[in-house]
């Protein structure tokens, strides 16, 4: 639960310093254009959803890890304001420091 505050947070400040991109078109571009440092899925996001990430990843050759989280659609809304089921961290700090957390658990 604390875990999740906190990833809830972290969210959040990307959010808020303009380096999150929100939703499956913007994420998927960001991928190709080698702007992504971070992409980030939740835990109810569909597989497909999974597998076209994965392939853009690959095909991209961007060097991007995807990260699953534990929070759902809705909590990761509550989080930054607009439900998504995959993100899209362009500060390198910042996902970083995501991947520092929270990457042990995926």
């Amino acid at each position: 639960m604390a875990d999740n505050i906190k990833l809830s947070s972290m969210l959040g400040i990307c959010r808020k310093a303009g380096k999150l991109l929100i939703g499956h078109d913007a994420v998927m571009d960001c991928i190709v254009q080698k702007k992504a440092y971070l992409v980030i899925l939740a835990a109810d996001c569909s597989d497909r959803l999974k597998n076209e990430t994965e392939i853009t990843i690959n095909r991209s050759g961007a060097r991007v890890q995807a990260l699953s989280l534990a929070l759902s659609k809705e909590e990761i809304g509550l989080a930054i304001g607009k439900n998504a089921a995959v993100l899209a961290v362009t500060d390198r700090n910042l996902a970083s420091r995501l991947t520092e957390l929270f990457g042990e658990d995926s």
